[in-house]
């Protein structure tokens, strides 16, 4: 099972296609707080995470780091978080704490990787 937090619908649609055809469940969260909120109110469910960078409410990176909290604060396993962005330059500009919370990044990816 897959929670995919992404802001942008048509981001969504493109991504739900690529793994829908990989018989992957998919959960969509619309921004980073409801990332956190589907997470924590469903223990151990989640198998991975893809996690937009920039999306309101939570960017990625809270989002993240929330999320990482609750893992440690209730004794949960860890939760691969894969971060997606299409900003040109982010591994530039990021905080390396950033990247010590997520276990892979992408500025972009395809069905091929």
């Amino acid at each position: 099972r897959i929670l995919l937090a992404e802001d942008n619908e048509v981001n969504q649609l493109v991504i739900r296609h690529m793994l829908d055809a990989n018989a992957y469940e998919i959960e969509i969260a619309s921004n980073g707080r409801e990332a956190v909120t589907l997470f924590q109110d469903k223990p151990n469910h989640f198998d991975l995470i893809l996690m937009d960078v920039s999306m309101p409410e939570l960017d990625g990176h809270e989002a993240t780091r929330a999320i990482r909290d609750t893992e440690t604060s209730q004794s949960r396993p860890h939760t691969p978080i894969v971060c997606l962005t299409a900003q040109k330059g982010f591994a530039d500009s990021a905080s390396p704490n950033f990247f010590s919370s997520v276990d892979a990044t992408s500025a972009s990816w395809s069905k091929a990787q």
